[in-house]
């Protein structure tokens, strides 16, 4: 219990908990990490597979490869040959594999990495990345050790695939971070664009180059239509594309669908060798998301998506919204597309067939585009002057998934990680949208950025490493140009708690005394007691429990006079605890007794801590102990010795083992305020790990142990 986000009620428009089918009880099992599965057409790279390998087989553990080259010249496709080759020959017991963007969100593939380990993983609230990075290594050493078949030496593969280089050396910063949490024995292998990034990285880079007559005939001989074609016939073909693997690609399924092969092949070599078709919009299109346009690509997909019914044009364009290297579920295309699902199949299968679009190797029932033909989608999309429309149905099919965070329990938000990619670029999208709002401003978009900001408000407070403070700023201002100020007094209560959990304290209360005015000018007494309370929250925390006592007794009337018996409970417990702090032990059971009986009413979920802590309470009044005791003595030798150990001999696991230690410390928070002592502890301990001045009280059950660890490495350092 303790500080709140209140309920107003929903916000009416736009779908609502539709997340997809795919969405589905992960299976409680460890499972051994494997590569993708291999490409379906790989051919023409054999020298680069020979070579790739053979560096990845020859070098060290440690070693870190890097392939870089032009965007669509193959890259990612020898990666898979390459992982999967040597993961079938036991060079390799296991295969992580990273789809890294220019976009990264190395949080999200670390808790994809971490639930081979353990399928229910959720991130702690609020970690540091390094430190969840530390703990997935752990978890991984762990896991891969049961779970993976045995190799000498046992070596695992790393493949950070399509890391961007940039001004501000996100991709970079990614990749090392993602490096800390490779697990022992591992060779990293990376695919990128740029030769600087692979350098900056301390990778051997090794370029690749685009394929050569020969080699892309031998690509062109993969597709089974063309097996028959004659050898000399596919290396004009390869030569008029300029040997670009994935402008072959898409010149391979055109020239399949043909009843005559041959004859299409030499139609089809006529017209790449004049260029792009009269009339054509691709002529003067302009990429943006970074990409250059290739000459051959651009040829040839002019003519791949010629080939398209006007109506499948609109829906290649339609793929342009969605943000790039982002892979993308069936119900999502429904949405963009406007058409039922089982149309969306047919219309899927079309542009796959045309190598449009591509199933995803890596999961099941979703599916990839190139980066290049996403940037070639939206071009088109701009230029037919149907962005707009079009990101109308995608914001609002991703509003509807992010109203689950609002519905579904922290622990299983796990569900949502491959949507957390398209709300974040939706909520961007949003934001850049209304930044500026004039009277003309299309209502719509408003009410759907305020509809974002909404659902998003409890992702934020639990998911606080991912700072995107402008969705609650969108929704304050979107508010104030509806004029709708039960919400605007809502957005203002979600900054205050934004800024309360980032420690900012004083801009906390700043936002909180902007919202009491306008809840009382409106009526709204619940949000009002919310406020309150929360503000007492934030005196607790500064120590000025006076003031806090103030606040909590004029939220607690308004909280029974509406009738919010769960808000009403959460007060009282904050009564209790100041009155506890202050060592009136009689006040502070009666506050919490009072707590307890309403949670017994209301079926409240820290029934259970409550009363917990209730008992804990008597105890203390009646002199049994000074606090109760909850771990068992192996579990406080096991986090006292452990701690000893990384701060004299295994110093190389202080960081793996901090990282624990946050951990363990989360998971005792979420037990409620009656395991405040076991969280004092385990912060005792993190002190210590980081040389900080030790604050645990001697009533505190733990302190004893705490001194003993004080005293174990002061004793090693004498003895050193």
């Amino acid at each position: 219990m303790g500080i709140e986000i209140g309920s107003i009620g929903e916000i009416s428009g736009g779908n609502t908990n539709f997340i997809g089918t795919q969405i589905t009880n992960l299976p409680l099992v460890q499972t051994c990490p494997t590569p993708p599965p291999a490409p379906d057409h790989f051919g023409g790279r054999d020298i680069a597979l020979k070579t790739l390998c053979r560096s990845l087989k020859d070098g060290k553990t440690s070693a870190i490869t890097a392939m870089y080259g032009l965007g669509g010249i193959g890259k990612t496709t020898l990666a898979l040959q390459t992982a999967n080759v040597l993961f079938k020959d036991k060079t390799f017991r296991a295969v992580l594999w990273a789809n890294v963007t220019r976009e990264p969100d190395p949080m999200s593939i670390l808790e994809g990495w971490a639930r081979h380990a353990d399928p229910k993983y959720v991130r702690p609230d609020n970690p540091k990345l390094d430190d969840v990075a530390a703990h997935v290594k752990a978890m991984l050493d762990a896991s891969i050790d049961k779970t993976c078949e045995h190799c000498e030496p046992p070596r695992i593969l790393v493949v950070l695939d399509d890391v961007w280089s940039d001004p501000t050396k996100r991709g970079l910063a990614a990749a090392r971070t993602l490096r800390k949490a490779c697990p022992d024995g591992s060779t990293i292998l990376v695919t990128t664009r740029s030769e600087e990034l692979a350098i900056d990285f301390g990778a051997t880079p090794q370029k690749l180059d685009r394929l050569t007559p020969n080699d892309g005939a031998a690509l062109l001989k993969t597709y089974k239509a063309l097996a028959k074609v004659p050898k000399s016939d596919l290396k004009v073909l390869s030569e008029a594309l300029g040997g670009h693997a994935l402008a072959l690609s898409l010149a391979a399924r055109r020239i399949q669908k043909a009843d005559d092969k041959s004859q299409a092949l030499r139609d089809h070599i006529a017209e790449y060798q004049t260029q792009l078709p009269l009339g054509t919009e691709f002529k003067n299109l302009e990429l943006d998301q970074g990409e250059a346009r290739e000459d051959n690509l651009t040829t040839v997909l002019s003519y791949s998506y010629a080939d398209l019914s006007p109506d499948d044009q609109g829906r290649f364009r339609a793929l342009g919204i969605l943000p790039p290297d982002v892979p993308f579920d069936l119900h999502i295309l429904v949405a963009i597309w406007g058409v039922e699902e089982n149309e969306a199949k047919k219309y899927l299968n079309a542009l796959r067939l045309a190598s449009l679009l591509e199933s995803d190797p890596s999961s099941k029932g979703w599916y990839r585009q190139h980066r290049l033909l996403r940037a070639y989608a939206l071009a088109l999309l701009k230029n037919a002057d149907e962005a707009e429309p079009v990101f109308a149905h995608y914001a609002d099919h991703t509003n509807g998934i992010a109203a689950n965070f609002n519905d579904l329990p922290p622990d299983q938000w796990g569900k949502l990680t491959s949507y957390l990619p398209h709300i974040r670029s939706v909520g961007s999208t949003l934001v850049t949208k209304t930044q500026t709002i004039t009277p003309d401003t299309d209502e719509a978009l408003l009410r759907q950025a305020q509809r974002f900001a909404y659902n998003m408000t409890w992702y934020l407070y639990h998911r606080r490493e991912d700072r995107h403070i402008e969705w609650s700023e969108m929704g304050l201002r979107v508010s104030k140009a509806l004029k709708d100020e039960k919400l605007q007094s809502r957005f203002l209560n979600d900054l205050g708690l934004v800024y309360n959990a980032l420690g900012d304290k004083r801009q906390a209360l700043d936002y909180y005394a902007q919202a009491l005015p306008i809840q009382r000018a409106v009526g709204d007494k619940s949000g009002e007691a919310t406020t309150l309370n929360n503000i007492g929250m934030v005196y607790d925390a500064l120590g000025d429990k006076r003031q806090a006592l103030d606040y909590y007794e004029q939220a607690l009337p308004i909280r029974r006079a509406v009738g919010d018996k769960s808000g009403e409970a959460t007060t009282l417990n904050n009564i209790g605890l100041v009155y506890h702090s202050q060592g009136d032990l009689d006040k502070a059971i009666e506050y919490v007794a009072r707590c307890v009986e309403l949670d017994e009413q209301v079926e409240h979920p820290d029934l259970e801590s409550d009363r917990r802590m209730l008992e804990q309470l008597k105890r203390q009044r009646d002199g049994s102990t000074s606090a109760a005791q909850t771990l068992p003595d192996d579990t406080i030798n096991t986090l006292s010795g452990n701690t000893i150990a990384v701060k004299t001999s295994a110093s190389d696991k202080l960081t793996e083992w901090r990282a624990a230690l946050q951990s363990i410390r989360a998971d005792f928070a979420q037990n409620g305020d009656d395991w405040q002592i076991e969280v004092a502890f385990v912060d005792a301990l993190l002190a210590i790990l980081d040389d900080q001045p030790v604050t645990l009280p001697a009533s505190n059950p733990y302190h004893a142990a705490v001194q003993q660890v004080i005293a174990a490495i002061a004793d090693y350092r004498k003895e050193s």
